[in-house]
């Protein structure tokens, strides 16, 4: 009889992290449909992708110009006179950085929507750079690193107000600092991200 065999071998760091993200989403899947939940990992993956292509394709002055300009929130002006070059050449280098996202990330695009033409490539390339930008932030307040947490995962305020329990305009509170967070939404927020309370509160990552 024919029987499957499977390695003996430890899994890697990436297929235990793909694995424990998706017993996370399925604890979660009762505050979000089927479809919201794909948008929202489509989302997500294509801010992964976007990050990998910005590392990886894009030369030192794109890369730059690309991070600062999305994930600092300067613009071209802000960014030539910081580099003590033209304003032009910066613009240049944007487009030419966005041109090459676009190409990158338009297969992946119409895989995600099952498109043969792309319609919205711009406005899921930007969406996918929102998203990596949000990913960035380190955020130095407890309140921050729970909007940047909520951020990362594509969710409202809505849907963790009803994952967590926790009122939805408390948590708006929380996230703008004018709140602080008590012992048991800490639990319950930590929880929810599968991070330590020590990340929360003070952004101390432990492995």
């Amino acid at each position: 009889m024919f029987s499957l065999s499977y390695p003996q071998s430890a899994p890697t760091y990436e297929e235990a992290a793909l694995a424990e993200q998706s017993y996370l989403d399925w604890e979660r899947s009762e505050y979000e449909g089927v479809v919201q939940y794909v948008w929202r990992r489509r989302n997500i993956s294509l801010a992964a992708v976007a990050r990998s292509v910005i590392d990886e394709q894009l030369t030192r002055a794109e890369q730059a110009v690309i991070k600062k300009y999305w994930f600092e929130g300067k613009n071209c002006a802000q960014i030539a006179g910081e580099q003590g070059i033209n304003r032009s050449n910066v613009t240049r280098s944007l487009n030419r950085a966005m041109e090459k996202l676009e190409r990158y990330l338009k297969y992946v695009v119409m895989y995600q929507q099952s498109q043969k033409k792309i319609r919205v490539l711009p406005l899921a390339v930007n969406q996918a750079l929102t998203a990596a930008a949000v990913a960035e932030q380190k955020g130095e307040t407890a309140g921050r690193r729970v909007c940047r947490l909520r951020q990362g995962e594509c969710l409202s305020l809505s849907q963790l107000a009803f994952g967590t329990g926790i009122r939805k305009d408390r948590l708006e509170k929380i996230e703008e600092d004018k709140a602080e967070l008590s012992a048991g939404e800490l639990i319950r927020l930590a929880k929810f991200f599968n991070v330590s309370a020590d990340e929360l509160l003070f952004g101390e990552k432990k492995n």
